[in-house]
């Protein structure tokens, strides 16, 4: 099913699901297919309860809670767990893990940079987090602009010195 991730790429969650349900029914995968069509029918109801359609953030959001709620399961033996554990293998594809501040720090770091002298101190906040924008869901935000303060003032200080 996963065989060729790299055509999931560009596209939206939307048709990954779509894509990936449909290829779980061809591969006879019955685990995959039935988390497959679980998380669409809920993200489809969580839609519907609102009145609009689904969207990609819905599918992040739902993942994640089922991907709770069988850890949950696994947590208190539940005898089914290795197919728990696919289970979220495969919504793990659709609720990315943010990165760790380590990770995070290092990304920033090195976008800083690169950065042109004149872009660094006050302000750089406009600058790096767009570049963040790439990492889309992995990052955590309030952590990143935290840290860009702070090295925001760290070179604001180190200039006045």
């Amino acid at each position: 099913m996963l065989k060729h991730k790299n055509e999931y790429k560009k596209m939206s969650k939307i048709d990954k699901l779509k894509k990936d349900r449909i290829d779980a029914m061809k591969a006879k995968d019955v685990v995959a297919k039935g988390i497959l069509s679980y998380l669409q029918s809920e993200v489809q109801a969580v839609a519907k309860q609102e009145l609009r359609d689904f969207t990609d953030e819905d599918i992040t959001e739902v993942a994640k809670a089922l991907i709770k709620k069988n850890q949950s399961l696994i947590d208190l033996g539940a005898e089914n767990y290795t197919e728990l554990k696919k289970e979220n293998s495969i919504l793990s594809e659709y609720a990315p893990q943010k990165f760790d501040e380590a990770k995070l720090y290092s990304i920033i770091n090195d976008i800083i940079d690169n950065l042109v002298d004149e872009d660094k101190g006050n302000g750089m906040i406009k600058k790096i987090m767009p570049a963040l924008n790439q990492y889309g869901d992995m990052v955590d935000k309030r952590i990143a602009s935290q840290y860009i303060n702070k090295k925001s003032a760290d070179i604001e200080e180190a200039k006045t010195k």
